[in-house]
């Protein structure tokens, strides 16, 4: 017998799962795999957790960064991504690597996936951020192309 919990965990799977796949381009998002672990959704009541999934480069961006993987991290953006951390602005790899060096793996930031959601072309990810430098909580607005990061705003 299914729980009232387990249920409610699986309509939310199949929920998120078609909306990503319309949102970022099906074919390449159904070929990739898409749970990652740790990730979690609240329900308004906060009484049940839910996994949530993320396409790749997200994925990436985080594993990368959380494993002080500099060169992995740049690797998650398209050669011209832009990245907006509270009004600071940085193009392309190079200057995201600046970003880098400076506010997350230069300051052994660890970045934990709270919950995710889709807005428009936007997935915004809510995050829970520990390390050297910014401690706290924030939400990352990414927009993809193709299989890696195009934009990132942090805010």
């Amino acid at each position: 017998m299914m729980t009232g919990r387990l249920l409610g965990e699986r309509r939310a799977i199949r929920v998120v799962r078609p909306l990503l796949v319309a949102l970022l381009g099906g074919a390449a998002l159904l070929a990739a795999p898409l749970a990652v672990s740790g990730v979690l959704s609240s329900n308004s009541n906060r009484e049940s957790q839910t996994m949530t999934s993320l396409p790749q480069a997200i994925t990436e961006f985080f594993d990368a960064s959380n494993r002080g993987d500099a060169a992995g991290m740049v690797a998650a953006f398209t050669p011209t991504a832009v990245l907006d951390d509270w009004g600071r602005h940085f193009e392309g790899r190079e200057g995201i690597a600046s970003w880098d060096r400076t506010d997350n793996t230069g300051v052994q930031a660890h970045i934990q996936a709270v919950s995710s959601k889709a807005e428009g072309d936007t997935v915004v990810v809510t995050v829970k951020v520990s390390g050297n430098g910014f401690n706290g909580t924030g939400h990352m607005h990414f927009q993809l192309r193709g299989d890696k990061i195009a934009r990132l705003d942090i805010k």
